[in-house]
């Protein structure tokens, strides 16, 4: 009769541990702790990344993010490529989440986290996509606007540090051919 006494104290423990790193990872519906602003520009080959670049030779917009976004409200305008912080676990960020965003007609991009503004402060590495085409027939392959190893962190040679006092311009993304 002890020892089930005793099991039902440590599942019930258990249990109260789960819920609370349950609960303190999704945050119990409030917003997550912490977050930093981030928002940058993306360069190709020295020049802002403009809609004109993301989508050459095309009058109008096509590909998969046409009118999609990775943020919250932003289906008001078109998307010209993504980008995505990976948490660099190798220099200590531990955190889950992977901040993501949107490239803009401007070549700027803000990132989100979990729907909310901003990312958890550390190092990141990051990924950058811009494909086109794909709305334009089905027998011909999706295009990229930049190299592809852009798209994998660990071919992009692509980082940030994000933290509190960057100062204005800590997370624009140069990218060359």
């Amino acid at each position: 009769m002890l020892r089930r006494k005793r099991g039902a104290c440590r599942l019930a423990l258990l249990a109260c541990l789960s819920a609370g790193a349950c609960a303190a990872l999704a945050g119990c519906g409030k917003g997550i702790p912490g977050l930093v602003p981030v928002t940058g520009k993306v360069f190709f080959k020295g020049q802002p990344f403009t809609k004109e670049v993301a989508r050459p030779g095309q009058t109008q917009q096509a590909g998969p993010l046409k009118g999609k976004s990775l943020s919250p409200k932003a289906n008001q305008t078109a998307a010209f490529g993504g980008v995505i912080f990976i948490p660099d676990t190798a220099k200590g960020n531990g955190t889950l989440y992977q901040p993501a965003g949107t490239i803009d007609a401007e070549g700027n991009y803000q990132i989100f986290t979990n729907n909310q503004r901003g990312a958890p402060p550390g190092h990141y590495l990051v990924s950058v996509q811009s494909m086109y085409g794909m709305a334009i027939s089905a027998n011909t392959p999706p295009q990229s606007s930049i190299p592809l190893r852009y798209a994998d962190v660990k071919t992009s040679g692509l980082s940030v540090e994000v933290r509190d006092d960057a100062p204005p311009g800590s997370y624009d993304l140069r990218l060359e051919p």
